[in-house]
């Protein structure tokens, strides 16, 4: 049975970025949650070390996450 990410899964997200394998939900708490799309899979959690995110978005090359902080500009790999 395939599952789906949803609310139950990624819980309070404010913003949703998918690259065909992975999706990234970034939660009101600050949490990057990274999922496998085709399983729902929780893959990893990133925080940005005491840093409020207040955007993502793709890179252009397509490997990486654009994240803005309270502080400053971060590349974040999609796979670690």
């Amino acid at each position: 049975m395939e599952k789906k990410i949803n609310r139950n899964n990624c819980p309070r997200t404010t913003r949703i970025l998918m690259n065909g394998k992975e999706t990234v939900c970034l939660t009101l708490d600050g949490r990057l949650l990274f999922y496998q799309a085709d399983t729902g899979s929780l893959l990893r959690e990133l925080r940005m070390d005491g840093e409020t995110i207040l955007a993502i978005g793709l890179h252009p090359d397509g490997d990486k996450l654009r994240v803005a902080t309270d502080r400053q500009m971060h590349l974040v790999e999609w796979k670690q």
